[in-house]
């Protein structure tokens, strides 16, 4: 008799160890799945703390499209936003879009994009609530949006909240 309840105890034993290992690995395979998902939304935060501080500013003489140069001048403004992005990115879109990104210290000149009051100069980021121009090269037609993006220092490139859909013809 002895025999059987040594065997009867036994059997709890093992079946209460494999129950707790059961639950081990069930926790590890919930914290698998849940922690790369926590850390998705909180990088989304982070784009939600820049995205409202970065705009197109809608002015006539300095957000528009110069037809007979090809070129769109693009007037952004940022707010205290600096210690948070590395650049920013300019989309113009209409029959074809085209995709600039704005990384300060590039060199000035190029095919594609310059500063405003000096092509020769190298591209600068605007400071801290300031806002500064660009000029778009090579675009062939008005665009029918222009678009901006945070480009966080993690390199996450967030969506845009601030868009121009009518650019008018610069004077």
């Amino acid at each position: 008799m002895n025999a059987i309840k040594q065997k009867l105890a036994q059997s709890e034993v093992v079946s209460s160890v494999l129950l707790i290992l059961i639950v081990i690995v069930a926790v590890f395979i919930v914290i698998g799945f849940i922690f790369p998902f926590v850390k998705d939304q909180l990088s989304e935060s982070d784009c939600i703390k820049v995205v409202d501080k970065i705009q197109i500013q809608e002015n006539l003489k300095y957000t528009c499209y110069n037809s007979e140069k090809k070129e769109l001048n693009v007037q952004v403004y940022l707010g205290d936003i600096l210690d948070q992005i590395s650049s920013f990115r300019i989309e113009a879109g209409g029959a074809e879009t085209k995709s600039v990104d704005v990384v300060a210290g590039n060199a000035g000149n190029s095919e594609v994009l310059c500063m405003f009051t000096d092509c020769l100069k190298n591209i600068e980021l605007p400071g801290k609530n300031e806002q500064k121009t660009y000029v778009l090269k090579k675009i062939d037609s008005n665009p029918d949006i222009i678009k901006v993006y945070a480009v966080l220092k993690s390199g996450k490139i967030c969506s845009s909240s601030n868009s121009v859909t009518s650019v008018p013809a610069c004077e």
